[in-house]
């Protein structure tokens, strides 16, 4: 996370305010206002002052934080996230260190200078890029890769940030269109989505990988404290991680399967799958299980078989041309998906009303319309396939428990499938006593 040059994210939080600051946390303080207040002479000025006093020590503690984190890596072996993502944790140009040294204790109290002095390399750079001077706002954030590669900067908001990363992000996607805006899992997330759909696939790689990197363990955190899916949907939001970082990996399943690599493809959707209680948004109003999607698309890999866009009617189309072609198998799939899905709302709908709906009021019954159909569907399947037994019990469903259900006729009218179903299974025990 950074601090975006924008006037409302420069609030201080009271508490910090309040805090005992010590001499270079006051600098940075100060320069940071000033950036705040489009002071940017100011805020360079006194990012300059804060080097002048503090460069020799903070590149001492440099020095000895980097030794320590590089004894760290030493006993650490590759962990699944870098082997899955490749080498380069930070895209495009980082090098395979410890995730967060302040969570390891490596960086402390003690390290103020090298914290501010990263820090204040950083504003300069920033008021750089701010005056359109590229070049020489690349030279600073290079600067505080090669100077300052463990300096962190404290956010009001309650977290700290590494200030090389985000100095090697501008200069990755300097001149280019490409931008990680606040850095949050949200912003990244959608960013990918919207690359996706652009085809453009350097941007998914640059905004999935960016979000994995940033939030992949906090992801894996709230998947262990989790039980099972949230009940209130309102409560998905406070497992951001979790839903962002296994949809982000879905992105990039879906990414490497429309590039024809179906071996990363899979890795990707087996990494999604595993993050199994995340949910995703969709703009036309519902969650889905994103663990469920990318399981799916695991098992039809290398089939004739898709879900498409998962809705009830797409479920039930598929089924029925399946139907028509003799593929028992394609109906139970789809069927079956679609019962899974949507029984609970067509159970739902069904208590709702005491007669049949009418005229332009009975597509407003769509789930149980349509998982009412599937069952219907399932029991001509297993009749055809003289399974009578099976077809008998699908039949009695609908009977018993989706009474209102009716099925659009392309011809041009509903017909009862209730009805229809007692039908069939009058045929059936006259054939069958």
């Amino acid at each position: 996370m950074i601090w975006r040059i924008k006037p409302v994210l420069f609030v201080f939080i009271s508490a910090l305010l309040l805090a005992k600051l010590s001499f270079a946390d006051e600098l940075i303080d100060n320069a940071w206002k000033a950036m705040q207040e489009e002071k940017y002479e100011n805020a360079n000025k006194i990012a300059q002052d804060c080097l002048t006093k503090f460069m020799n020590k903070a590149k001492e503690q440099q020095g000895t934080y980097r030794q320590k984190a590089l004894k760290k890596q030493q006993r650490k072996q590759t962990n699944a996230r870098i082997a899955l993502l490749g080498d380069q944790q930070n895209v495009l140009t980082e090098e395979d260190m410890p995730k967060n040294l302040i969570e390891d204790q490596v960086v402390s109290l003690g390290s103020d200078e090298l914290n501010s002095a990263g820090t204040a390399c950083f504003i300069q750079g920033e008021v750089l890029k701010k005056a359109g001077k590229k070049d020489e706002a690349r030279k600073k954030y290079k600067e505080i890769v090669d100077n300052y590669k463990d300096a962190y900067c404290y956010d009001p908001r309650g977290w700290y940030w590494k200030v090389s990363d985000v100095a090697q992000d501008r200069i990755d996607v300097m001149d280019t269109k490409y931008d990680y805006s606040d850095y949050t899992s949200e912003t990244l997330t959608g960013k990918g989505w919207k690359s996706l759909k652009d085809k453009d696939f350097k941007g998914v790689e640059l905004y999935a990988k960016k979000c994995i990197y940033l939030y992949e363990q906090k992801a894996d955190e709230m998947q262990t404290n989790t039980k099972g899916f949230v009940k209130d949907k309102k409560d998905a939001p406070y497992k951001w991680a979790l839903n962002d970082v296994a949809t982000c990996y879905f992105i990039m399943g879906e990414k490497y399967l429309l590039e024809g690599k179906d071996d990363l493809s899979k890795q990707m959707y087996k990494r999604a799958a595993e993050l199994g209680f995340s949910l995703c948004w969709d703009p036309q109003g519902w969650y889905w299980k994103v663990g469920e999607v990318a399981q799916d698309k695991i098992d039809l890999y290398g089939t004739k078989y898709s879900f498409g866009d998962y809705k009830s009617v797409t479920l039930t189309s598929n089924a029925w041309q399946a139907l028509a072609d003799k593929d028992y198998k394609g109906v139970d799939l789809y069927c079956k998906k679609c019962i899974y899905l949507y029984e609970d709302k067509a159970k739902e709908m069904q208590a709702q009303i005491t007669e049949f709906p009418k005229g332009s009021f009975v597509p407003y019954y769509w789930a149980l319309n349509d998982v009412a159909t599937c069952y219907f569907i399932m029991a001509e399947s297993y009749k055809q396939q003289n399974m009578v037994s099976q077809a008998k019990q699908y039949l009695m469903t609908i009977s018993d428990q989706f009474s209102f259900a009716q099925c659009w006729d392309k011809r041009g009218w509903y017909w009862q499938i209730a009805k229809a179903s007692q039908k069939s299974l009058e045929e059936m025990q006259k054939q069958n006593p």
